[in-house]
């Protein structure tokens, strides 16, 4: 589908998406909404005012209300489109992306977009018949200070901790620091300061390499904690106190068990997440639900559930209290609260919670016809053993199990792997790889980085 994706719509700046693409977008999106209110928000990325004027000369071209949020990140975004009932909103953003992305993260109604939805705009961006219709009109809205009284709604304890914080450059650089130290938080600030080229790391809090400086942070500080989020700030991350990673699968089980409070509540997780998530899930006495990735996926499927608690391994966190959103700074609160009201460090927390040997997400750059047939070629291969292909494809061995899917977001393949034993891993990946021999050996060298070897 080129740019348009599973979830949104994301390119490169300016070989992929333009002011051209935008405006025709603009045209595209507001066909559905004329004379309807429509929200527009946008990251700090360099690109993004001019790919957000020409979007709006399109909405406005279509007829639509525009209510503009100028920069913001994400979560408030979702904030006013609910506040202000509007049928539909554009964020111009590339999420976690590096700086020469951006993108289009669409939402229409009061679920999110499906990928559907997403086809039906495509259509109409690609026949290109668009008539001006008249009425058309745009208005500031929102502020910055509404939003952090929404969220302060949620807590109302004092947080005496030292916090390393990394704002990755992005949409929270001066918000996220301010709100902690609200909160009586003693920081120490890493990239903190809004920069669309992002000097200090590519903003993706699920790559391990993208925390070296939060992890070294909280050694030398001592901290009791370290968070980052990603551009748009509706993803976070968490180093603990021994300056350990802490997996998107333990935070989601952290999190689960400080907020169940009856049987039987429903939460969504998705196929590439450990097995100790379903296993804890079933421990809390819950109901376990596996989702395709992807932010709009999960989120659509906490609201239809009506589930306590969702989650993506890459640090997306959705919660029923929220209707459904997930919002970086919510989060990072929430488990000041957890740490609080425990009175137990976050590595205690980590290290309750035994695990399996598990792979980080291996993420391989591929083209996507290739990509889509190695998925194709491991399918027919794997077809003899147990096959989940809600995402992708996941064989489950006796050893643990293998999965390989391709991202909706950038053009990649993402891998990874599970076993009971450590002994197993690499018994676990020749299987699943077989007829895959350069995967094989691109995986291989991917794990000798992480430490890993097969």
């Amino acid at each position: 589908m080129g740019i348009f994706k599973d979830c949104d719509i994301r390119g490169k700046y300016p070989s992929e998406i333009d002011e051209d693409v935008a405006l025709r977008f603009g045209k595209a999106f507001g066909k559905f909404f004329s004379g309807k209110r429509v929200l527009m928000g946008g990251d700090i990325r360099a690109h993004t005012p001019k790919l957000k004027s020409s979007m709006i000369k399109g909405l406005i071209f279509s007829g639509c209300k525009v209510l503009d949020l100028e920069i913001c990140p994400t979560p408030m975004f979702y904030y006013f489109y609910s506040k202000f009932k509007c049928a539909g909103g554009i964020m111009i953003t590339a999420s976690h992306n590096p700086g020469e992305f951006n993108g289009f993260k669409v939402v229409m109604g009061t679920i999110p977009v499906t990928t559907e939805q997403i086809g039906e705009i495509k259509n109409v961006y690609d026949m290109g018949e668009f008539k001006r219709i008249h009425g058309g009109i745009i208005k500031e809205v929102g502020s910055t200070n509404e939003y952090l009284d929404y969220i302060r709604s949620f807590y109302k304890e004092k947080f005496d901790f030292n916090v390393c914080i990394d704002c990755s450059n992005g949409c929270y650089s001066d918000i996220a620091p301010d709100l902690l130290s609200d909160y009586g938080v003693k920081l120490t600030e890493l990239n903190c300061r809004a920069d669309g080229n992002f000097p200090g790391h590519v903003p993706n809090p699920a790559v391990e390499e993208n925390l070296l400086q939060l992890k070294e942070c909280v050694k030398s500080n001592k901290a009791d904690f370290g968070v980052a989020f990603d551009c748009d700030g509706d993803r976070v991350a968490f180093v603990d106190d021994e300056a350990r990673v802490v997996s998107g699968d333990k935070c989601f089980l952290i999190i689960a068990r400080y907020l169940t409070k009856r049987k039987k509540e429903k939460f969504v997780f998705e196929t590439k997440s450990s097995s100790i998530v379903e296993e804890g899930i079933l421990g809390l006495k819950g109901i376990p639900i596996q989702e395709k990735t992807g932010h709009t996926h999960i989120k659509a499927r906490v609201i239809k559930e009506n589930a306590l608690l969702g989650a993506e391994i890459t640090g997306h966190y959705f919660y029923r209290s929220l209707n459904g959103g997930d919002d970086g700074l919510f989060t990072m609160l929430l488990m000041c609260e957890i740490l609080l009201s425990t009175g137990r460090k976050l590595s205690e927390l980590v290290d309750e919670i035994k695990g399996y040997y598990t792979t980080p997400d291996i993420r391989i750059p591929f083209d996507e016809s290739d990509a889509k047939r190695v998925l194709s070629e491991l399918k027919d291969v794997l077809k003899d053993f147990n096959l989940v292909t809600v995402d992708g494809v996941k064989a489950i061995f006796d050893e643990g199990w293998a999965l390989y899917r391709v991202s909706i977001s950038e053009p990649l393949v993402s891998l990874r792997f599970e076993t009971k034993k450590k002994s197993d891993l690499g018994k676990v990946i020749r299987r699943f790889l077989r007829s895959q021999p350069k995967l094989m050996k691109e995986v291989k060298s991917r794990l000798e980085v992480f430490g890993m070897k097969i």
